[in-house]
């Protein structure tokens, strides 16, 4: 174990003098039991000060360090690098995206910038972060603002943010009351992509233990609650719960009118 003196020397003569080294971090803590890959690590360099990281990267590429320091150099750092002003990577800010980009040709707007940021992390989303640091300067919205939307273009294109996952939907929602299956759950994830990034906050609410009541609902396809807005294109308003089927509108008042009929014969037994 490096004393605190070993410590300080790396901050001075590494951490200091030198740029969190990727290729370095991968070499050295991929094959470390729980490791976190940086999405897009130069991005993250770029817009972020690394110094903690920078310190225990250099203490785990030192021999039998990895175990100890990779999880202070990862992305969600632990340990000493988790309270540092460092420690929190800079998150992709909904706000200056839609004051900058908003007046660019083309511009895309987050149909749920907010749930996608929650989806995402900063980890998941340092390219468009990083690029829309690049528009915030003047003369360079036109350039990366289209680097910073959801459907990413350039180097950020292969950046991919999260899906709504069906079979986690349906393991985990399908046995609560009022259970609303999706008819066809991949063409409508295919076809809302954007559309689908409150659902997907929902659900992941939902999968954690003692959620599947109260967020199912808001992650179904006619969604309540806080999703309850955002309308999926190919869902209709008529899907039933429960079984995957559709009921019409005619079916239903058909149905009422065979109650009321029922009801009346009772009454005048």
């Amino acid at each position: 174990m490096p004393s605190v003196a070993q410590t300080l020397l790396v901050s001075c003569f590494v951490g200091a003098h030198a740029a969190f080294n990727c290729t370095l971090y991968a070499s050295t803590c991929s094959g470390v039991t729980g490791y976190e890959a940086y999405g897009h690590c130069a991005s993250t360099v770029a817009s972020n000060d690394m110094t903690c990281r920078e310190t225990h990267l250099g203490l785990a590429a030192q021999s039998g360090g990895a175990a100890t320091h990779c999880p202070h150099a990862q992305p969600t750092a632990t340990g000493p690098c988790a309270s540092a002003a460092s420690g929190m990577l800079k998150a992709f800010n909904c706000s200056v995206f839609a004051a900058t980009c908003s007046g660019v040709a083309g511009y895309q707007v987050y149909s749920n910038c907010a749930s996608t940021v929650a989806n995402n992390g900063a980890n998941g989303m340092a390219c468009r972060t990083r690029h829309l640091d690049l528009a915030v300067v003047s003369g360079g919205a036109a350039t990366h603002c289209p680097h910073a939307q959801f459907a990413a273009t350039g180097p950020c294109a292969s950046e991919t943010l999260k899906t709504f996952d069906c079979a986690l939907y349906a393991s985990t929602c399908s046995s609560v009351t009022g259970y609303s299956a999706y008819a066809d759950c991949a063409a409508t994830v295919a076809a809302n992509a954007a559309g689908m990034q409150c659902r997907i906050q929902h659900l992941a609410l939902a999968a954690v233990s003692g959620g599947a009541a109260a967020h199912c609902p808001h992650a179904q396809p006619i969604a309540t609650g806080p999703c309850a807005s955002y309308t999926l294109t190919g869902v209709s308003s008529t899907s039933a719960s429960g079984t995957g089927t559709s009921t019409s509108s005619a079916a239903i008042q058909s149905f009422s009118g065979l109650c009321l009929l029922a009801f009346m014969s009772v009454i005048l037994q």
